[in-house]
This record gives C-alpha cells, sequence and structure tokens, in this order.
C-alpha cells in the first residue's frame, strides 16, 4: 500500500517516466536505480496476489472454511481452471486491499479522536451500551439504531481521509474556478483533506 500511495503523488515520479530508454540501462547505470524499487516492489505485489488465495485454498482443504469468497469461486465453474484461478486471485488480493488499509486507517483515526475528545468516546460508548449491552459485540442490525455511532465514523472518514487526494479525473469541457480557466480534457486532482 506504500507503494500505491508513493506512486499516487504528484511529482513522485522516476527519471524513467521523462527518459524512457533508461529501461534499457543496467541497473548499475546513473539514473536506472529505480530496477531495484521496481522488482521490490513487484514481488511484493506477487505476494500480496497469491497469499490470500493459497491461505484460503489451504483452510478449505483442511475443511475449516469454504464460506469466503475465494470457496465460493472455486466451487464454480464455467471458465478454464487456469483463467479462473487468476481471476480469483486478483478478486481476493483487491478485497483484502480495499478492506484491511481503510479500516486500519479510520481505527487510527478513531484512536486518535478519542484521546483527543473523550467525551466523544464515552457518548459512543453509552449508545453502544444501550443499544447492543455488554454481553455482545454490534451487528448490522443494529446499525439503525446507533445514529451517533454511524455519525462518529463517518467523522472519521471526513476529519482523515485514508488519502489526501481523490482519484484523477479529467474535465469534460472548458470550466473557470474560482478566476482560473481550466480546459477541456485537464487532469483534476480533487483535494478531499
Amino acid at each position: 500500500m506504500d507503494t500505491f500511495r508513493f506512486t499516487f503523488i504528484p511529482g513522485s515520479t522516476f527519471l524513467i517516466e521523462n527518459v524512457p530508454f533508461l529501461r534499457y540501462m543496467p541497473p548499475w547505470f546513473p539514473g536506472a536505480g529505480f530496477q531495484a524499487t521496481f522488482e521490490t516492489w513487484r514481488a511484493a505485489s506477487e505476494r500480496m496476489v497469491e497469499q490470500p488465495y493459497v491461505r484460503a485454498k489451504a483452510n478449505m482443504n483442511a475443511a475449516e472454511s469454504t464460506d469466503t469468497i475465494v470457496g465460493a469461486a472455486l466451487g464454480s465453474g464455467g471458465l478454464p481452471a487456469e483463467e479462473r484461478e487468476m481471476i480469483i486471485k486478483n478478486v481476493a488480493c483487491v478485497t483484502y486491499v480495499a478492506g484491511v488499509d481503510t479500516t486500519l486507517r479510520t481505527l487510527s483515526t478513531f484512536f486518535l479522536a478519542s484521546n483527543l475528545f473523550p467525551e466523544a468516546q464515552k457518548k459512543a460508548q453509552a449508545e453502544l451500551y444501550a443499544v447492543v449491552g455488554t454481553n455482545r459485540l454490534p451487528d448490522y442490525p443494529d446499525r439503525d439504531r446507533l445514529p451517533y455511532v454511524n455519525a462518529l465514523i463517518r467523522e472519521c472518514h471526513r476529519w482523515l481521509p485514508i488519502g489526501p487526494l481523490s482519484l484523477p479525473h479529467a474535465t469534460l469541457e472548458d470550466d473557470e474556478y474560482d478566476g482560473y480557466f481550466i480546459p477541456a480534457g485537464a487532469a483534476v486532482l480533487p483535494n478531499i483533506s
């Protein structure tokens, strides 16, 4: 995820982006150090794609659980085995990455907010105890009865978003914003923090 974040920071480019012939140079050549970085990133990406699939398949073979997205996909047919395996690996990877990093960052924001604003944390805890009690965790059906907790979660997303910039957009036609001319087709990176 650090790799992903780094590549989406405007201006965090490698020399190869401006000097394409560097891809043919040996790694020791000045300006070709990106090759080692890219190799490290490639290996990490391969692990990220392989590990959720391998683990889910091992759990299925051990009969621990088949109630997963990978288990359901492995049981389905319709595609050649190799193509199905590739699709399943990528779906498992994307699902894992989308959930882990965003959840971790939102929880980190919540812990920070709880320390800075303990009264808000106490109010959310009181609402949880009143609706759910102390013998179980909240579940999806409880959500409508927890308006303060839901507001607290939304505030954590708003206060410190997981990424400072949205994905790039492009203007469809010439536009003007605050006295600045934006031509059609211009890349626009909205600041969401």
